[in-house]
């Protein structure tokens, strides 16, 4: 078999790297890394929430982090602080940690997507403490629509953040004072129009999936070239 029909995609450089080191033990060949696309909404973009509200969107896995909402709410209660906190997740009221994060937060279940958006925009940041993501669409979601989130240095996504120029919004979610402060500072903060228009042009689903066609006629141009077929 030609080895152009044994392409390995990632979504990220650091999923590449970890099965690279941890698992495979060697490195890859022929593979290549194409960014997850997000959907974009045509609502209008948030000119800023300009309140105290942090939302998050995960399901309720250890990877992802979700107690860190409820760290969160209770370091600004300690400290009588003004923010408020939203989560959307599949908790329901008999899930084992509904109660849990119910006390902290306003809880959410899943919702369609324009409705998501909308929760996005009615937020003045959204977290994403995952401590190991290989891609992770919420926070693109948000920034595509304005809306500033904070990642971790453990998810692939944070490789776009680079790119586009939202290092800064990179953390280390394991300093919830730091993380604290991070979010009082971004009340009304927002992302610069150019950041946000760049992110919705290279980064759509539209745009993504045509990365992904393009890829797959390539290797079936090469197949046939070569007389293996599909």
């Amino acid at each position: 078999m030609h080895p152009v029909v044994k392409m390995r995609i990632f979504p990220s450089q650091i999923i590449k790297t970890t099965l690279e080191d941890q698992v495979w033990k060697k490195k890859s060949i022929n593979s290549i890394i194409i960014h997850s696309g997000v959907r974009i909404s045509e609502m209008k973009i948030n000119p800023g929430a300009g309140n105290y509200s942090v939302g998050m969107v995960c399901r309720w896995s250890p990877e992802k982090n979700p107690n860190y909402i409820v760290e969160l709410a209770d370091f600004n209660r300690k400290k009588n602080g003004p923010l408020t906190f939203n989560i959307v997740s599949e908790l329901e009221a008999n899930h084992s940690n509904y109660e849990k994060a119910s006390e902290s937060c306003i809880v959410f279940t899943p919702m369609a997507y324009d409705l998501l958006v909308d929760f996005y925009r009615n937020c003045s940041v959204i977290i994403c403490p995952s401590l190991f993501e290989t891609y992770g669409r919420v926070p693109l979601e948000a920034v595509a629509h304005g809306v500033p989130a904070l990642v971790s240095h453990n998810m692939g996504v944070a490789e776009v953040y680079k790119k586009v120029g939202l290092a800064d919004l990179i953390v280390d979610f394991n300093d919830v004072n730091s993380v604290y402060k991070k979010i009082i500072s971004l009340k009304n903060y927002q992302i610069p129009r150019e950041i946000v228009n760049e992110i919705r042009q290279y980064y759509s689903e539209e745009r993504v999936y045509g990365e992904y066609m393009e890829l797959f006629r390539s290797v079936a141009n090469h197949s046939l070239a070569f007389g293996l077929g599909l």
